[in-house]
């Protein structure tokens, strides 16, 4: 399949227990404030449900020929699109919450961006196979960078071996006329 970007890689899959995951997150937020403690009680009662499997079902998260591309955002959408060539690391992070519902947060950090202190460019939480899926973007992003289907042609490089020639021909005139002004 195509898109805008290139053919598509990988469509990465997230975990289904990350409904629950965020149920959970969303609920410790709540726990930790007054107004959240009010809110407690309806957030585990169906509300927080209905969110968190809307949120989980607007999960996307692309690997293209030449970008990584990710949607997110049932209340909020966020798209969010990243050249591979601009990858410089990929974190995997998990945290005690995260390991009892078998999931990890795959960070991307890029070159050239600035962004808040401690956060990354991309953040995707609950994929599946999440260390398969950061080999697979660390491998295409290697295949940009150093592309095997670029060769050279006979006419390439004669071009290059005629511009070569001018240059040289250009150095000879300039030291010719540097001699003679000494």
């Amino acid at each position: 399949m195509l898109t805008k970007n290139g053919k598509i890689i990988y469509q990465a899959q997230f975990h289904p227990l990350l409904i629950r995951y965020y149920l959970v997150y969303v609920g410790l937020i709540f726990l930790c404030t007054v107004a959240g403690i009010v809110l407690l009680p309806f957030w585990f009662m169906g509300i927080g449900a209905y969110f968190c499997r809307r949120y989980y079902n607007s999960l996307e998260c692309t690997l293209t020929e030449h970008t990584l591309e990710m949607k997110k955002g049932y209340v909020f959408r966020t798209e969010k699109t990243i050249p591979l060539n601009k990858i410089q690391d990929l974190t995997l992070k998990e945290g005690p919450l995260l390991r009892v519902f078998d999931t990890c947060i795959l960070q991307v950090e890029t070159a050239g961006q600035v962004s808040e202190a401690g956060q990354s460019d991309m953040r995707l939480v609950g994929i599946k196979d999440a260390r398969k899926f950061r080999d697979l973007v660390l491998e295409q992003r290697d295949k940009t960078d150093h592309p095997s289907e670029f060769v050279k042609t006979e006419t390439e490089d004669a071009g290059i071996i005629d511009l070569l020639t001018d240059i040289r021909n250009t150095l000879h005139q300039i030291q010719k006329s540097l001699s003679r002004q000494e």
